[in-house]
């Protein structure tokens, strides 16, 4: 699938409350170039061929797909978003990481468009976020780019009822019905 751009991304914060867009128990981000808000820039889906064989009784018995990893490069996105999912502790404007880290289960969607101008929507049911690098380089004279942001999401097959075993979704089209059911299973929108 060639895609062209890298719109808008969603990251749903999978903590059991219903769909949250703005305010106290915010658990929904959405990066799409707003000014202030981060912008999304590049990502790599990788994983998606490799397998895992299992062999038994001197032939292959269970087949099972390897890692499913989401490398992600962003502009500014704001730290609340960083620290939310990352699973940093912020007490009080505070930002502390320690050994027990637990970053939250998210849900990821990533849109695009096809070659044909057509919605192109990629997303994973359930995973984890992981840090991205805290880099500091010298301030120079020249005017530079805005340092990228970059984040590692594994995802790994959903455990909820509708979805199970399953890790990815994607979709090519412009279905109204389809893309919001698509969003439903990802818990971006109430189920429809």
């Amino acid at each position: 699938m060639a895609l062209i751009g890298f719109e808008r991304m969603t990251i749903r914060v999978l903590d059991g409350a219903a769909p949250v867009t703005s305010g106290a128990g915010k658990n929904i981000f959405v990066i799409q170039g707003d000014e202030g808000e981060g912008a999304t820039y590049s990502a790599k889906i990788s994983g998606l061929g490799d397998s895992v064989v299992t062999y038994g009784s001197n032939k292959p018995y269970h087949t099972a797909i390897g890692n499913i990893k989401l490398e992600l490069e962003t502009v500014d996105i704001p730290e609340e978003v960083l620290n939310v999912v990352s699973g940093f502790d912020e007490t009080v404007g505070v930002v502390t990481l320690g050994q027990k880290l637990t970053p939250p289960k998210c849900a990821v969607l990533l849109e695009s468009h096809s070659l044909s101008e057509e919605d192109a929507l990629i997303g994973f049911y359930e995973g984890y976020f992981t840090p991205s690098d805290i880099e500091m380089n010298t301030l120079e004279e020249k005017t530079e780019e805005l340092a990228k942001d970059k984040l590692t999401f594994t995802a790994y097959a959903s455990t909820d009822s509708a979805t199970k075993g399953k890790r990815m979704v994607k979709y090519l089209g412009s279905e109204s019905t389809e893309i919001a059911t698509l969003k439903a299973g990802l818990k971006m929108t109430a189920a429809v």
